[in-house]
């Protein structure tokens, strides 16, 4: 944080103020109190501060008008229908049934790629989003857990019988080896059987996989899930929009050491808008290095390991000064007057 160096103590008595005499709330702001903003998380109990524009360009006349839904748009409305009619009872058992099938295989592609978090959102907006929902909710009904866990235990149950009647031929061929004394043929068959067994493990524990995973996808579709996958995002939801934002203060009583205003994600291109402040002031804002207390001076705090930074620009003897807490790095450049 940058050395503050606090106001030198008078040596006259001090004095209970009056209402014709405030005392400064410029003089009540202290290295210390700074401090306490730099270390203080999020006041969540009040909104932000938004910037000038919306974090997203403003749709043009022509976008506004024009309901045609785009090619990424047709292209995922189609992999969906897609999804959905493969989506059969019967491939579903066999997704479940055979797990490592080339049938099950390419279908699980399908979903997989189909389906994915950002295929959802696009799918849940746009002229298509009514029709895509209807489609979400069909698969989503296809998959219902009652119905999965009911093709789970059938499944067992055919691949259980299967392998019974396997075993029993394997047992009839090692009983006819023993009498026929061949013993070094019924170790061979008895390997055999453990080994059958072992793989008829691994394909249990990989049909209830299976089926978890289409069971985990139905409830990824769920209404409210949906409902969140079609609210628009907002600045502080959407991290990875890298766009430049511009938050403007016109005057000091915007935010004070009472009240500060807050601007959070503060990116290293976006910009702080002073220009009103300074008009206000009649004054120019120059940055120094001690605690402002000349009207116009500024000065710029950064605390790394909370990495908050606390703007104070001094106004007028007597005036609360002007103070913005900033949940990322501010520098000299990122500010406009």
């Amino acid at each position: 944080m940058s050395t503050i160096t606090s106001p030198s103590t008078p040596t006259a008595p001090v004095t209970t103020p009056t209402s014709s005499n405030p005392v400064s709330n410029q003089q009540a702001l202290t290295p210390e109190r700074i401090n306490t903003l730099l270390k203080a998380g999020p006041n969540w109990s009040s909104s932000p501060k938004a910037p000038d524009r919306s974090p997203h360009p403003p749709l043009s006349p022509t976008t506004k008008s024009n309901t045609s839904p785009s090619m990424s748009e047709v292209e995922t409305k189609n992999k969906l229908d897609d999804l959905n009619t493969a989506l059969t009872p019967d491939t579903i058992k066999e997704i479940q049934r055979n797990p490592s099938s080339p049938k099950s295989r390419a279908i699980t592609e399908q979903f997989n790629t189909t389906l994915t978090p950002e295929n959802v959102k696009l799918m849940s907006r746009g002229a298509n989003a009514k029709k895509n929902r209807e489609t979400l909710r069909e698969i989503r009904d296809k998959l219902d857990k009652k119905n999965i866990d009911s093709n789970l235990e059938s499944a067992k149950h055919q691949v259980i019988n299967e392998a019974a009647d396997k075993m029993r031929l394997k047992l009839l061929e090692i009983i006819t080896a023993a009498f026929d004394g061949d013993i070094w043929n019924t170790v061979d068959h008895h390997k055999n059987w453990l080994e059958e067994l072992g793989a008829l493990s691994k394909n249990f524990s990989a049909m209830e996989t299976k089926s978890k995973a289409l069971t985990d996808a139905a409830s990824s579709l769920s209404d409210e899930k949906l409902d969140q996958s079609a609210a628009p995002e907002t600045q502080d939801s959407s991290p990875a929009d890298t766009r430049a934002a511009t938050y403007s203060f016109n005057a000091t009583s915007e935010s004070t050491l009472e009240a500060p205003s807050e601007v959070r994600n503060f990116k290293s291109g976006d910009k702080l808008d002073l220009s009103g402040i300074q008009r206000q002031l009649n004054t120019s804002l120059r940055p120094v290095d001690r605690f402002p207390e000349v009207i116009g001076e500024m000065q710029i705090h950064h605390s790394p390991s909370a990495n908050t930074s606390v703007i104070v620009i001094a106004d007028a003897p007597g005036k609360a000064p002007f103070l913005l807490k900033v949940f990322g790095e501010v520098r000299q450049s990122n500010i406009v007057t």
